[in-house]
């Protein structure tokens, strides 16, 4: 993902709420899945997953609506924009309602921040797998009493 490219159907967006009146807030969602499923101390399936989309909520007037999309191409979000805003439109006012907050970065939370590893997130499916072999050889090699009879291991 070419991150200029990204930033720039966001700006899309942006524009077409400053044209309508309206206020936007995108929250945006891309996650690379490795999945590892085993079974009976074998790997029985090997994914990777790529998830992406954005939910986008929209004020205008004082009422609030949502929408989402789960694609990041433009014509995507500029509908799902439509959508919040017709729902927005729609809605009753919230009262007393200020304004999104701007310029606002939104920290992770530190317990998902902290247990983040870089390294095994830029592993290959086929390089997981290895691994989960090598934690099943371990656990038999300390008691081969012990089997797994299935076991899914996701790498987010």
């Amino acid at each position: 993902m070419e991150l200029s490219r990204e930033l720039e159907k966001f700006r899309s967006v942006i524009s077409l709420a400053t044209r309508e009146g309206a206020e936007v807030e995108v929250f945006l969602l891309r996650r690379d899945l490795k999945s590892i499923r085993i079974a009976g101390n074998e790997i029985v399936e090997s994914q990777n997953i790529v998830e992406e989309g954005a939910g986008l909520r929209v004020v205008k007037d004082g009422s609030i609506g949502f929408s989402a999309t789960n694609t990041l191409e433009r014509d995507s979000l500029e509908k799902a924009f439509r959508s919040a805003l017709r729902i927005a439109k729609s809605s009753t006012r919230t009262p007393n309602w200020g304004t999104l907050p701007k310029g606002v970065n939104h920290p992770h939370e530190p317990s998902a921040h902290d247990t983040y590893d870089k390294e095994l997130a830029s592993k290959s499916p086929g390089e997981i797998a290895e691994l989960s072999l090598g934690m099943l050889k371990q656990v038999a090699e300390h008691d081969p009493r012990m089997h797994t009879l299935t076991s899914v291991l996701m790498v987010l």
